[in-house]
């Protein structure tokens, strides 16, 4: 989510801690003539890992909560 129409997608920020791994993601603005409308926006992660196991992504979505996807390697 964005806080107005000059917000797009700029990184990921990850931390890890076992096989679980925090993602946030970080937006960047630009522009001055923007809409004050809050706005949803999307951008594919990209997981890989040559360990297999099962891996839990926790992607921020507010300060305490999470959208949690389990992803099984083989």
């Amino acid at each position: 989510m964005v806080e107005n129409s000059c917000g797009a997608f700029n990184k990921f920020i990850e931390t890890a801690e076992d096989n679980t791994k925090t993602i946030t993601v970080e937006a960047n603005y630009v522009g001055s003539n923007c809409v004050a409308t809050p706005t949803t926006k999307t951008a594919t992660y990209k997981f890989k890992s040559a360990t297999a196991g099962t891996y839990n992504l926790k992607f921020k979505k507010t300060a305490t909560e999470f959208i949690t996807h389990t992803i099984v390697v083989e």
